[in-house]
C-alpha cells in the first residue's frame, strides 16, 4: 500500500490511477470511502501524493463514507428490484445485490455467499415469501428478512412476520425502508453480541468446572443464605459425605466445632 499525506491521510493500493474512482482507507476514521474525481482532472500517477492535500482543499474531490450492504433480492421483476436498489442508494447505502426467483437459487446463494439482508417479494411464479422464510430459517442466519410486495394485505403481512419475517413494505411505499433496515441491522448486531457473550460465559464456566473438579483443594460456593451452590469433588474426602448429600447441609452443619 501507499500512504498519501495531507489534511485527510489516505492509503491506496499500488496501481492506483487518479482518472478513475478508487476505494481508499482513511487513516483518520479507519473506514472505507470512495473518491470521485472530476472528468477533466489529468495528473500523472507519480504526482498524486504531492497534490493530494491541494485536491481536497479545492474540492476537486468528494469523499463519501460507504455503507456497503450485501442484498439478496428474491423477486421475479428486475424493474422492481432496481427501484428498491435506488431507494437504498437514496438512503445512503451502497448495495451489492443479486436477484433470484427460485428456491434452488436461494439455497445456493445462502450457502456460497455472505449477506447482510434478504428482501423478498411475496408471490412469484415459482416461489413465495412463506417458502423463502422456511428456507431462510433452515440456515439459522441472524440477518433481517424483509418482505416487499405490491399485492400484500395486512393479514398476509402479519402472517409473514409470524412465520419469521422482520418487517414488510408495499413496493409503492418505501420511504421508511432504509430506517427500518438501519434498525434491523442494529438489532441483529445486538443479538450477535449477546450470543457471543453467552457463548464466552458458557466456555468460561466450563473451564472453571474443569479446574475446580480436578484440584485437590476444597472449593465451595454459597448463596447469601450460606446454602451450598457448588462443592468440588474433593469435599467428599474432607467431609466424608457424597456431594449430593453435602449440598443439602447448611453452613452450620458443615462447619461445626466437631468438623
Amino acid at each position: 500500500p501507499v500512504i498519501h499525506p495531507g489534511p485527510c491521510p489516505l492509503v491506496t493500493t499500488t496501481g492506483f490511477y487518479p482518472a478513475f474512482p478508487q476505494v481508499l482507507f482513511s487513516l483518520t476514521s479507519g473506514k472505507l470511502i470512495y473518491i470521485f474525481l472530476q472528468k477533466n482532472y489529468k495528473h500523472s500517477r507519480s504526482s498524486w501524493p504531492s497534490t493530494c492535500g491541494r485536491l481536497i482543499s479545492t474540492r476537486e474531490m468528494v469523499f463519501m463514507e460507504e455503507k456497503i450492504l450485501r442484498v439478496l433480492t428474491i423477486d421475479d421483476s428486475e424493474d422492481d428490484v432496481l427501484l428498491i436498489i435506488r431507494e437504498l442508494r437514496k438512503g445512503g447505502y451502497h448495495p451489492e445485490y443479486k436477484r433470484i426467483e427460485t428456491e434452488a437459487d436461494m439455497r445456493k446463494l445462502l450457502l456460497e455467499e455472505q449477506w447482510d439482508i434478504v428482501l423478498c417479494d411475496y408471490k412469484m411464479p415459482k416461489f413465495s415469501a412463506p417458502q423463502a422464510i422456511a428456507v431462510f430459517k433452515e440456515f439459522n442466519m441472524d440477518i433481517p428478512f424483509i418482505v416487499i410486495s405490491g399485492t400484500i394485505g395486512e393479514k398476509t403481512a402479519i402472517e409473514c412476520m409470524r412465520l419469521g419475517a422482520h418487517d414488510y413494505f408495499m413496493k409503492g411505499k418505501l420511504s421508511r425502508l432504509c430506517p427500518a433496515i438501519d434498525r434491523e441491522m442494529e438489532d441483529a448486531k445486538s443479538r450477535i453480541k449477546q450470543k457471543q457473550a453467552e457463548e464466552a460465559l458458557k466456555k468460561s464456566e466450563e473451564l472453571y468446572h474443569v479446574l475446580a473438579d480436578n484440584i485437590t483443594e476444597h472449593v465451595w460456593i454459597m448463596d447469601l443464605n450460606l446454602k451450598p451452590l457448588y462443592l468440588s469433588p474433593s469435599a467428599e474426602k474432607l467431609y466424608g459425605y457424597p456431594l449430593d448429600e453435602l449440598k443439602t447441609l447448611s453452613f452450620k452443619q458443615l462447619f461445626t466445632e466437631e468438623s
